[in-house]
C-alpha cells in the first residue's frame, strides 16, 4: 500500500506522524510524509520517504510573526496561510503521487488538501488529531477563552452557541477561499468547516487517551482515540552533561517549555523564573527549574546552566526535547508547566498547561486532578 501522510504544523504535530510513518513502513507498506522543508531532517532519519511543502525560510517567517501567539491574530494568521495558495499547491502534489486504488492518506487537523483529494478521487483518508479541542462538542465541550460552555447547560444551548462560533468567527474567515477551491475541483460548498467537514468521514484518530477526553456522543462517529504517541525520534541519545549533572543535583526540579515555535516567549521566561524563586525550597534562594526552549545557540552540548532572579535555571535548547528529557530523568515529583502538548502527561508528570493564543484550547480540560490551565 502507498500511504501518504499530509503533516501540517509545528514539531507536535509532524513528531507524532514521523513515528506513525515509521511503523508503517516498518510493516511493509511505501510511505512519504508531505511536511515544511523545516522538518527534512528530521523525517530523513526515521528512514521513510519526504516532500518538502513550502522551504525552511517560509516555515520561519510564521514562526517568527509575534501575531502568530496573540489571542485572536494567531487564528486569522494559521487560517489564512492553510487556505492560501498553498492549498492548491499541495492538492496538486499530493494528486500526483497517488496511484489509483492502492493509495492511502492520512493527514493532521489542518491537512485539508488530502481531504480534497478523499473527496475528488475518493482515496480512503484518515483524520489526525492531536488535541480534543477540535471536537466542537455541545455534550462535554472544550473550554475557550470568552466562550465558556458548562457541562450543566442544556445541550442546545451549547449547539446553538458552536453554530455562532462556526458562522461568525470560523467560516469567514476559511469558508471564501476554500470553496473557491472546490468550486474549481468540481465541490459542492461547505459550511461549519470545524464542525462537521475537518473530519474525515472514514476514520478520525484522537492521539490521546479517554482518561484525557472521552468520546461524547457528537463527535464524528468513526472516531477512535489511541492514547497518547510514544515516538521518541532519539531513544538512545544522552543529555548533555551539563544537564545531567544538574539533575543529578536537583533530582525534582520544575521544568517550563513555551512549544517548538514559539520564538516570542520572553515573557513566559521572566514569568517561569519568578516563579521559581517562589516556589523555592526550604533554605534555598530559588527551585532548581529547567527551561526547554525552541531557539537559541548551542554551548556545552547545546544547553547552558544560568541563575536568574535567584532561581537556578538550566537552559537547554530545544533540540533534545521535553519528551527525551522528562523519559530518560526527572522525578514523578517533577512539575511541569508547559505550552505544548501532552509529552508529560505519558510519563506521568503532573503538569499545568498554559492557554497562549486560540491554539491552545485543548489544555481546557481537567482529568484526574490535575490542574489544566
Amino acid at each position: 500500500m502507498t500511504i501518504l501522510i499530509l503533516a501540517v504544523g509545528s514539531y507536535g504535530d509532524v513528531l507524532p506522524l514521523v513515528g506513525m510513518a515509521r511503523e508503517l513502513q516498518q510493516r511493509g507498506h511505501r510511505v512519504t510524509i508531505f511536511t515544511s522543508a523545516h522538518f527534512q531532517e528530521l523525517v530523513q532519519k526515521a528512514g521513510v520517504g519526504f516532500t518538502p511543502l513550502g522551504t525552511a525560510d517560509d516555515y520561519d517567517a510564521i514562526a517568527n510573526n509575534p501575531a502568530l501567539w496573540h489571542p485572536h491574530k494567531g487564528w486569522r494568521l494559521l487560517m489564512k496561510q492553510i487556505v492560501s495558495s498553498a492549498l492548491g499547491e499541495t492538492y496538486t502534489l499530493l494528486k500526483s503521487k497517488i496511484i489509483t486504488g492502492n493509495t492511502l492518506l492520512i493527514s493532521s487537523t489542518l491537512g485539508f488538501a488530502a481531504r480534497l483529494l478523499q473527496e475528488t478521487h475518493h482515496i480512503p483518508h484518515a483524520t489526525v488529531h492531536f488535541s480534543p479541542g477540535v471536537f466542537h462538542s455541545a455534550h462535554q465541550a472544550p473550554k475557550i477563552p470568552g466562550l465558556t460552555l458548562p457541562d450543566w447547560l442544556p445541550v442546545t444551548v451549547k449547539d446553538g452557541m458552536w453554530k455562532f462560533l462556526d458562522h461568525t468567527f470560523i467560516d469567514p474567515i476559511v469558508k471564501p477561499q476554500l470553496n473557491d477551491f472546490r468550486r474549481q475541483l468540481g465541490l459542492p460548498p461547505v459550511s461549519r468547516i470545524f464542525h462537521n467537514w475537518l473530519h474525515s468521514p472514514d476514520l478520525v484518530l484522537g492521539l490521546f487517551p479517554e482518561w484525557f477526553a472521552a468520546p461524547q456522543p457528537d463527535w464524528p462517529p468513526a472516531t477512535h482515540v489511541t492514547g497518547f504517541p510514544l515516538y521518541d525520534e532519539a531513544p538512545d541519545s544522552v543529555l548533555p552533561a551539563t544537564v545531567q549533572n544538574f539533575l543529578d543535583a536537583h533530582p525534582e526540579p520544575l521544568i517550563y517549555t513555551p512549544g517548538s515555535a514559539n520564538k516570542h516567549g520572553r515573557s513566559f521566561f521572566k514569568e517561569a523564573a519568578k516563579a521559581s524563586q517562589v516556589a523555592r525550597l526550604p533554605g534555598a534562594v530559588g527551585q532548581p527549574s529547567i527551561i526547554v526552549r525552541p531557539t537559541g545557540n548551542a554551548q556545552n552540548g547545546g544547553s547552558t546552566l544560568d541563575q536568574q532572579n535567584g532561581a537556578f535555571v538550566a537552559i537547554i535548547i530545544k533540540k533534545f526535547g521535553l519528551h527525551n528529557l522528562s523519559r530518560k530523568r526527572i522525578s514523578s515529583r517533577t512539575h511541569v508547566y508547559e505550552l505544548r502538548r501532552q509529552r508529560c502527561f505519558l510519563h506521568g508528570k503532573p503538569t499545568v498547561c498554559i492557554h497562549v493564543g486560540q491554539q491552545h484550547t485543548h489544555f481546557q480540560h481537567q482529568r484526574h486532578g490535575m490542574a489544566l490551565r
